[in-house]
């Protein structure tokens, strides 16, 4: 039998995904953002998880840590007491948000500090420098000492891959539980980790296994589904710009450190997929960077609108110049709708996606002068993007399938 939430938590998670219904897979009412490295959980495994949460008992608290989901699958009523601290802004209005940025971590308020009960975390990246910080926080917010029972007074729920079970025990003391969670618009699979008993979560998730106790690493990888995304990897600041935390060469050298102080130790060998595996990621990546594209046309598209007014409105001394600018602001839109139709052709020359180009193409360079006409545009690349993210996900479904079938 599955984790289950408590009917009033349960039935406000339908009421928010049959309401607020979009695109993003379990948390339906909040889109992912791939620039914040954002997969939601399937609705059963929030479910499992909001149900932790539910099951404290009265006048305890408990702090989503970068688990917006889990929070918001709370009843309003609910939450109270309780926190969700991240990164993501969009939720600022609620009593219950908390900033919170992992290079930061010792940031929190000082009114949060050793005042929760149960802290559920998932890092937006699986690397031991990100989850140090994490935890970090961690034992900053949580009670600190042993109940009655000799057991933790403050709790971990913490969600990563399982290729980071000995670190996870090092630096949180934590374990891996049999209920895996589900994370549709994610390639990886995860596992959960806790430092107390959980009836709950000590059973398979039907979604993921089916009575199969298996705890030998079977993945790899960091949260990420395109090469371009950003956010893959943590940033700090050099001289006044943001550059890649882990470079080739620290990456490299690391390896390299790590192998000489352990000569046995081998790199783990990457995963090899069928010619028809690999061809269906490479249609989904495509997919993926066309919808980006679409959606990205808003602000090549504005500068070409205003360009055009001012072309208008330019007196004869000043024409030249508005004619450059006019000239410059389509060559960007025009470069855009290039690389959409490369990419329409990379899904399947021979479907409905290299015309969809060329229909946006031509709406976009139409005379448009209002912002009306902008907003009226602005529909169609976004419908044209949530069909290309429905395509995305059936691909991914198709490829967990073939990969299936191929093990």
């Amino acid at each position: 039998m599955a984790p289950t939430l408590p009917e009033e938590c349960a039935s406000h998670t339908k009421e928010c995904s049959s309401q607020q219904q979009q695109e993003s897979g379990g948390f339906d009412f909040a889109p992912e953002r791939s620039d914040l490295n954002q997969y939601w959980y399937s609705d059963k495994t929030i479910a499992a998880l909001a149900g932790e949460v539910a099951s404290l008992p009265a006048g305890q608290r408990a702090a989503m840590v970068s688990t917006p989901s889990i929070y918001f699958a709370l009843p309003p009523d609910a939450r109270e007491g309780h926190r969700v601290l991240d990164f993501d802004e969009q939720w600022k209005d609620d009593p219950g948000f908390t900033f919170y940025d992992f290079n930061d971590p010792d940031g929190v308020p000082q009114d949060l500090h050793h005042a929760f009960d149960l802290l559920v975390i998932d890092p937006p990246f699986i690397t031991r420098e990100v989850w140090e910080k994490y935890a970090q926080t961690a034992r900053l917010m949580l009670k600190e000492g042993l109940d009655e029972a000799g057991q933790p007074k403050g709790k971990l729920l913490c969600s990563t891959v399982r290729e980071n079970q000995k670190m996870m025990a090092e630096i949180l003391d934590v374990k891996p539980q049999t209920f895996r969670p589900s994370i549709p618009n994610l390639v990886y699979q995860y596992d959960l980790y806790t430092n107390y008993s959980s009836p709950a979560l000590s059973q398979c998730n039907p979604e993921i296994d089916e009575g199969v106790d298996d705890t030998a690493p079977a993945h790899q990888g960091l949260r990420v589904e395109h090469p371009d995304d950003q956010m893959v990897i943590p940033t700090h600041k050099e001289g006044g710009k943001e550059v890649p935390m882990y470079t080739d060469e620290y990456v490299a050298a690391r390896l390299a450190a790590a192998m000489e102080a352990d000569p046995n130790s081998t790199p783990a060998a990457p995963e090899v997929f069928s010619p028809e595996v690999t061809a269906l990621m490479a249609r989904r990546e495509a997919a993926g960077a066309l919808k980006k594209v679409l959606e990205g046309l808003a602000g090549p598209v504005e500068s070409t609108i205003k360009a055009r007014v001012k072309l208008s409105k330019a007196e004869e001394s000043d024409r030249e110049a508005a004619q450059r600018s006019y000239d410059a602001a389509l060559e960007k839109v025009n470069a855009a709708l290039a690389t959409g139709m490369e990419l329409a052709g990379a899904i399947g020359i021979d479907g409905p996606w290299p015309q969809v180009v060329a229909d946006v193409g031509k709406e976009a360079k139409a005379e448009m002068r209002t912002k009306k006409q902008l907003i009226a545009f602005l529909a169609i690349t976004k419908t044209q993007g949530q069909e290309l993210f429905k395509l995305q996900k059936a691909m991914l479904v198709e490829i967990k399938e073939l990969k299936a079938h191929a093990s």
